[in-house]
């Protein structure tokens, strides 16, 4: 108790100051909890907006996947396209460096051994082809083992949704540099079904020109 002046006692009266929260407090209230939990822990996508999601890349899907299909068919068909350009010219130097007769036809299997390999005596040419020294009669024609008719180089089968066919089942060259054979030949390399967007089409002029050109779908 505190004097005062005129004898009169008056309760003393403490004043506290209010209490003061730090971070290392817990929070005040349940209301201050559920707010610090929001923050803490972000809530994840609704359905609405997974829906979304999963509808813009179907979309996205439907368009690149039929692109790149289309990009990789192509990219076969130019592929096997200038694999036969290859194989010309190669047919071509060879019999005029080697002065005999070098023959391309196309092959039934070009994983064999190439001593064992057979022309197919085909059109169609998707299977691969080979260049090979063309000595013993008939021309255009190789037998298992020849000896005389030497495989200078094969090619594997064009693979995929791609076709290569031809209207000769073989193409000769002379030690000049010409064909054996009158008549321009033709080779063409084109997806199959309806996907045929780009063919490729090769010519042999009797002289031995070849030229490149785009071109219907081979049958």
């Amino acid at each position: 108790m505190a004097a005062l002046q005129g004898g009169l006692k008056l309760p003393f009266i403490a004043s506290f100051a209010p209490p003061v929260r730090t971070n290392c407090e817990g929070p005040a209230d349940d209301e201050d909890g559920r707010m610090e939990s929001i923050a803490k822990f972000p809530r994840g996508f609704t359905l609405i907006e997974l829906m979304i999601a999963v509808l813009i890349f179907a979309i996205l899907a439907a368009i690149g996947i039929p692109s790149w299909r289309d990009t990789m068919q192509n990219n076969r068909v130019t592929g096997a396209t200038n694999n036969i350009v290859t194989a010309l010219n190669v047919a071509r130097s060879e019999a005029v460096r080697r002065g005999v007769p070098v023959t391309l036809c196309g092959v039934a299997n070009p994983d064999l051994d190439p001593a064992n390999l057979v022309c197919a005596g085909d059109t169609d040419w998707t299977t691969g082809w080979m260049v090979f020294r063309d000595n013993a009669a008939p021309a255009g024609q190789r037998t298992a083992g020849d000896t005389n008719d030497v495989v200078l180089q094969v090619w594997p089968a064009v693979g995929g949704n791609v076709i290569a066919k031809a209207n000769v089942n073989f193409a000769s060259y002379d030690v000049a540099g010409m064909m054996t054979v009158a008549g321009d030949k033709i080779f063409r390399v084109g997806a199959t079904g309806t996907a045929c967007t780009k063919v490729g089409e090769t010519r042999v002029t009797v002289v031995g020109n070849i030229r490149t050109a785009k071109a219907t779908c081979p049958t």
